[in-house]
């Protein structure tokens, strides 16, 4: 009977070598799920800060459709839904902090990054030939032009107005958006949006001026920080008469 005896090479070179090839391996895998992860982790939160947006813009909305569409109630709404956004609490005192935080996100959005350029808050219905359309001089308020909401149901609904190409009810739906500037929380995010810009710049490519703006605006001296912006919509049947505040 013929044994075969099996050598297994157990020198220390041999374990050495080993392990030098994991850690090779360790060197160029380690860098690509550490990125995955940071992705996987700004997605995350981009998205619930998203859907905190969405919220809150549907409740500024709902303030308007009941206000008049007043910016200030509006505003004043927006932020209180932002609450849960920027650390909500337990408290009168955690609470009234994280509505500070929140009005302080609002407020660099339109004094840093947006500027003179675009508002946080904008109606984009009705608008100012809405207005010329359908406004009622005896309603106006403070020399502010007000149109109808009572009586929709019995109103012609054929009737287009001139100007705006709507009907009085299509008058009576408010519709906004809100943008606000949303600063990254996992670390170099920041940076790969900032290639992006420059290279959309290098290239001569459409340069979305929104986005260029919270990049740019946002940035410190040194370059660094900076802001994505996020946007969002929302259209209610107005239960007031709207008022042309702006």
């Amino acid at each position: 009977m013929n044994c075969f005896a099996v050598s297994h090479n157990t020198s220390p070179v041999h374990h050495r070598q080993q392990r030098g090839a994991t850690m090779v391996e360790m060197v160029i895998v380690a860098p690509i799920l550490l990125l995955l992860t940071m992705v996987l982790i700004h997605h995350g939160l981009l998205f619930f800060a998203k859907n905190q947006l969405n919220h809150a813009t549907f409740m500024a909305a709902r303030a308007g459709a009941v206000n008049g569409a007043d910016p200030v109630a509006m505003n004043k709404a927006l932020v209180d839904a932002l609450v849960p956004m920027y650390g909500g609490g337990l408290d009168d005192t955690q609470l009234q902090q994280a509505r500070d935080r929140a009005q302080q996100a609002v407020n660099i959005t339109q004094n840093t990054v947006l500027k003179s350029n675009w508002r946080v808050l904008t109606v984009i219905n009705p608008t100012t030939a809405s207005f010329d359309d359908w406004a009622d001089p005896a309603l106006m308020v403070k020399g502010l032009r007000v149109i109808p909401n009572s009586g929709l149901e019995y109103r012609p609904a054929d009737k287009i107005g001139a100007n705006s190409a709507q009907t009085i009810q299509d008058a009576n739906i408010l519709r906004i958006r809100v943008i606000l500037a949303y600063q990254p929380r996992v670390p170099l995010v920041m940076n790969a949006y900032r290639l992006v810009l420059a290279a959309q710049r290098q290239l001569d490519m459409p340069i979305d001026p929104l986005f260029a703006a919270m990049v740019d605006n946002g940035a410190d001296a040194d370059g660094f920080g900076g802001y994505i912006p996020l946007q969002a919509y929302a259209t209610m049947q107005m239960q007031s008469d709207p008022v042309e505040y702006q």
